[in-house]
């Protein structure tokens, strides 16, 4: 940032604080996220960073005037044990962290309790005033399990006080499973799908 000296301030534009005043609108300082998942967070695609790249990922579709920047750890195939080693080799600070988790733990039969107390040491770790827990995507081979997770999710994120939100009510039957047109293989999303699922999260986080 170029400082300013005292001999420019007689030129000085208004005030943030004389701008609201007046009356004019004053944009919020967009937010840094961090976000932590699978699969269906990196958009299928290996990981988070290349997700975005391509425009996959559900976090792409994050405003960028809203949110910069949006960064975190998410990998095809983690479990939430996974995310939890790969996020406290990391040392996040960031406004907001978002969770997406569970997915595979429920492929390999890891207990409900780990699942919730790696999303604990997760959070735990990143240091962020808001955190954000979101249900995990329709899962057609388990999807019994797969609803009483999120149950689950939303139970520890109440508890905790952390936000919970599903973005995937648009693309979920009522039986738990996967509106057809909405994914490729019954447990990942089409491009559609994910981006449908980030405008969601984004309007859910307030982006304009």
């Amino acid at each position: 940032m170029a400082a300013v000296t005292a001999g420019c301030a007689a030129t000085a534009g208004p005030t943030a604080s004389a701008t609201a005043e007046s009356g004019a609108s004053v944009s919020p300082a967009p937010r840094s996220v961090f976000v932590v998942g699978d699969s269906n967070s990196t958009g299928f695609r290996g990981t988070l960073a290349t997700g975005r790249q391509s425009g996959d990922a559900w976090a792409s579709r994050l405003p960028a005037g809203a949110f910069a920047p949006v960064e975190g750890w998410a990998v095809d195939g983690a479990t939430t044990g996974a995310m939890r080693a790969g996020v406290e080799a990391l040392d996040p600070h960031v406004d907001q962290l978002i969770v997406m988790a569970g997915t595979n733990d429920l492929a390999t039969g890891v207990a409900t309790d780990t699942v919730r107390e790696n999303l604990a040491a997760i959070a735990a770790h990143v240091d962020a005033p808001e955190v954000l827990v979101l249900a995990i995507a329709p899962f057609d081979a388990l999807a019994t399990e797969a609803t009483a997770l999120n149950a689950e999710l939303r139970a520890e994120a109440t508890a905790r006080g952390w936000d919970f939100f599903d973005p995937w009510t648009g693309s979920r039957t009522a039986e738990g499973t996967w509106v057809p047109a909405s994914t490729v293989d019954g447990v990942h999303a089409t491009r559609e799908g994910y981006a449908a699922a980030g405008d969601a999260v984004a309007a859910h986080l307030g982006a304009p």
